[in-house]
C-alpha cells in the first residue's frame, strides 16, 4: 500500500480513513478527499496487451491519442452521457478505496459511450506505477440532493513512496 506519490503537477496522499487527498495546482481542490482511485496504465503498456485481432479496431495509435481518449471520458467533452465506472472481475462497481483494496482479482476501468453502451474496459492497477495516470473518484451530493460522481485523471507518476506500514 503507498502512503503518498507525486506526479509532475500533484502530490497525492492517502487519509487514516482510506480516502486520497490531492494537492497540486488547483486552489478550490486542494485537500478535498476522493472516494476512490485506481492508476490507469499508460499507452507503452495496452498496445502490448491487446491482441493482434483487434488491433485494427482499435482507434487510438499513440500515448497522445490514448490519453486524449481518457480525457475526453474524465470531462465528457467527446460526450455528455459518456461514464466510467470502476469494476471488479464479477462485474460489480466499486465506489471506494475500501472496496478497491480488497479486491483478490483484477480490478477494471469501464468506459461506456451512453448510460449502457460499453466503448473499451482497461485493466487498472490498485497500487500507483511510475508512468501510470492516477484517475481519482469523488461522489459529491448536488444542492438539488442529486448525487454525481465527479472524475479527475491526473498526469503521469514520478514518484511513489510506499506506506510505513506496508510489508512490500
Amino acid at each position: 500500500m503507498f502512503e503518498r506519490f507525486r506526479t509532475g503537477l500533484a502530490t497525492y496522499t492517502l487519509r487514516p480513513d482510506g480516502k486520497t487527498e490531492r494537492f497540486g495546482q488547483i486552489p478550490q481542490e486542494q485537500g478535498k478527499p476522493q472516494d476512490a482511485i485506481v492508476f490507469v496504465p499508460p499507452w507503452s503498456v495496452i498496445k502490448d496487451a491487446i491482441p493482434a485481432n483487434l488491433k485494427l479496431l482499435f482507434e487510438y495509435n499513440n500515448e497522445e491519442e490514448y490519453q486524449r481518449m481518457l480525457i475526453g471520458y474524465v470531462q465528457r467533452t467527446d460526450n455528455p452521457r459518456a461514464r466510467i465506472h470502476i469494476h471488479n472481475h464479477d462485474r460489480i462497481v466499486l465506489t471506494s478505496n475500501r472496496e478497491i483494496q480488497e479486491q483478490i482479482e483484477q480490478v477494471w476501468l469501464v468506459l461506456m459511450k451512453d448510460n449502457d453502451t460499453l466503448d473499451l474496459t482497461l485493466p487498472v492497477s490498485k497500487e500507483p506505477r511510475i508512468g501510470w495516470y492516477p484517475l481519482d473518484m469523488t461522489i459529491v451530493q448536488l444542492q438539488d440532493g442529486v448525487w454525481e460522481t465527479k472524475w479527475h485523471l491526473g498526469s503521469p507518476i514520478t514518484e511513489i513512496y510506499p506506506s510505513s506500514t506496508s510489508n512490500s
